[in-house]
């Protein structure tokens, strides 16, 4: 199962390493969070897991100030 927020991806279903691994660097290039979780998972992985990916969404970004 794939859960998106506030992200659209056009494939939903992603099937072993090499999905898993394109799903990476498909996190990695758009800077998005991805978060894994068993394939048996209970209500409690998947919530933690949503709240994982809430907190990294509402986190203020740093900048660094420009060099002058």
């Amino acid at each position: 199962m794939i859960e998106t927020q506030n992200y659209d991806l056009s494939q939903k279903k992603w099937v072993g390493q090499d999905g898993a691994d394109e799903l990476m660097r498909i996190a990695a290039k758009d800077r998005i969070k991805y978060v894994k979780i068993t394939e048996k998972y209970t209500p409690s992985q998947l919530e933690k897991a949503r709240a994982a990916c809430k907190e990294s969404a509402a986190a203020p970004q740093s900048e660094k100030p420009a060099d002058k």
